[in-house]
C-alpha cells in the first residue's frame, strides 16, 4: 500500500483522533524516513494552553521508543525559552498582577525568545550537545541561562505555543497542530491550576482570558499550516493507537 493510501485509511478509521491531514504529511513522512539515522529530525508540537501537547508528546515519545528501540529522542520544552520577567513580577507584586495590572502577557509570541530555539534547533544538527534556559514555574517568572544540558538524538520533539511562528515553523521535519474545544480547554486550564493549589479566584478568569484571546490572535490562524491536526480531547489509547499505525 503506498503511503498516501496507507494514511488515508488511518485517518479515515479514526477520525475523531486525525482531524486533518495535510498533502504536506506524506512527503515529510517519507523524507524523515530517508533522513533518519542521518541527521536528528524535529518534530514540533503546538497548540492552545492545555490542549493536550504534553500528553501528545509523551504518547509520540513512547511509541518511538517502542518502534525505534535504537535511536535516541529528547524533549525540549520551549516554555523554557520564556523571556526573564522577574523584576516584573517583584515590580507589580505577583505574576497574576503582572499580567492583570502590568499589561505583560507570557502568551504572545514577544515573551519567548523564539530566535534562541530556533538557534537550538539548528546547532543540534551538528553538535552533540547544547545547553539551554530553564524556566522557573513558579510565579517568579525567573529564567536560569544555560541550566539544562540537551544532547543530540535521532528523534528531536519540541513542544509549546509557537512551534508554528515564523521563527521556528521551518526548523522542523513535521509541524503537528493538537486542536481542542474551548470549553474543554478552559476546564482542563482551571483544573492544571487547581492542581497547582492556585485559588479560583476572579483574577484566575482574567488569567484565562489572556490565554485563550492571545490562542484565537495568534497561534489558531496557524492551524492549516500544520501537516496534522489531532483532537486534543482524545484518550490516550485511541492516541497510542494511530501513532502506533503511522510508524507502523
Amino acid at each position: 500500500m503506498l503511503l498516501h493510501e496507507k494514511f488515508r485509511a488511518i485517518a479515515i478509521k479514526y477520525p475523531s483522533v486525525v482531524l486533518r491531514l495535510n498533502d504536506s504529511f506524506f512527503e515529510k513522512i517519507e523524507y524523515i524516513r530517508c533522513v533518519i539515522g542521518k541527521r536528528p529530525c524535529f518534530i514540533g508540537i503546538t497548540g492552545a494552553s492545555a490542549s493536550g501537547k504534553s500528553t501528545i508528546t509523551a504518547c509520540l515519545e513512547e511509541m518511538l521508543k517502542i518502534h525505534h528501540p535504537q535511536k535516541e529522542i529528547c524533549v525540549i520544552n520551549s516554555d523554557n525559552f520564556y523571556k526573564d520577567r522577574s523584576e516584573q513580577v517583584i515590580k507589580y507584586g505577583s505574576f497574576e498582577n503582572m499580567i492583570i495590572n502590568g499589561g505583560f502577557s507570557v502568551n504572545v509570541p514577544e515573551a519567548y525568545h523564539l530566535d534562541k530555539l530556533a538557534n537550538v534547533l539548528e546547532r543540534l544538527k551538528t553538535e552533540t550537545s547544547v545547553l539551554i534556559p530553564e524556566y522557573k514555574i513558579n510565579g517568579t517568572c525567573k529564567v536560569v541561562e544555560d541550566s539544562i544540558l540537551v544532547n543530540r538524538a535521532d528523534y528531536i520533539l519540541a513542544e509549546g505555543l509557537f512551534m508554528l511562528h515564523p521563527d521556528v515553523k521551518d526548523k522542523f521535519d513535521l509541524n503537528i497542530f493538537i486542536d481542542i474545544d474551548e470549553k474543554i480547554q478552559r476546564d482542563r486550564w482551571f483544573a492544571r491550576e487547581k492542581s497547582r493549589c492556585v485559588e479560583q479566584t476572579e483574577s484566575m478568569k482574567l488569567l484565562f482570558a489572556d490565554v485563550f484571546s492571545n490562542y484565537v490572535k495568534y497561534i489558531k490562524p496557524l492551524k492549516n499550516e500544520a501537516d496534522i491536526v489531532i483532537n486534543g480531547d482524545v484518550s490516550e489509547e485511541n492516541l497510542l493507537n494511530v501513532i502506533n499505525e503511522i510508524l507502523n
